[in-house]
């Protein structure tokens, strides 16, 4: 009989450990990234969109306002993940413009986006896709928009990035002044 207690006392220890330590990453969690998340959708409307390939299994809800032109989305974390994100960006998208014979006639110039990723318990990593005509770059950058340089990457490609860079330097600046007014991000 004092064995079979013994036996119940340790499983209940075990069953109360694995409780506290369950709650402990939910707390850890919650309180080091998804409060910071909760902060950025309180600024933008909630939407729910069809779920993409792409976002497969992912939150269908997606917080999206669009300001003077200018289009602030967030992709909310899902539970106990860091797959959240926010951007800004130009309303609408990179579009080509081409004749009836399928000729480029014209381009709305390169279309810039700015990543954002609420880092654990204080700070932002940022990110830009910039696609144009001549080309489609994703890149880490810095709170500066500066390339975050790592360091296994081809020197030719890093010149190329920071070429990429300066040339859309205007708008990658307007886009992190415009989340600072809506976000503070910086």
């Amino acid at each position: 009989m004092k064995e079979k207690k013994t036996i119940i006392r340790k499983i209940v220890f075990l069953f109360a450990a694995l409780l506290a330590v369950f709650a402990l990453i939910n707390l850890v969690w919650y309180f080091g990234l998804k409060i910071r998340y909760v902060h950025l959708t309180e600024k933008v409307d909630r939407t729910e969109r069809e779920e993409s390939e792409v976002d497969q299994g992912l939150s269908r809800y997606i917080y999206e306002s669009v300001r003077n032109g200018y289009c602030f989305t967030v992709k909310d974390t899902g539970y106990l993940s860091k797959s959240g994100y926010a951007t800004v960006s130009r309303e609408e998208g990179y579009e080509r413009i081409v004749d009836a014979d399928g000729n480029e006639i014209s381009d709305n110039g390169p279309y810039v986006i700015l990543f954002i990723w609420p880092s654990w318990f204080s700070g932002y990593t940022f990110g830009v896709d910039i696609e144009s005509k001549d080309y489609w770059h994703q890149m880490k950058v810095d709170e500066n928009g500066q390339l975050m340089e790592e360091s296994d990457m081809d020197p030719d490609l890093q010149d190329e990035l920071n070429a990429v860079l300066e040339e859309n330097r205007e708008e990658i600046e307007r886009l992190f002044e415009l989340a600072d007014e809506m976000w503070d991000i910086r």
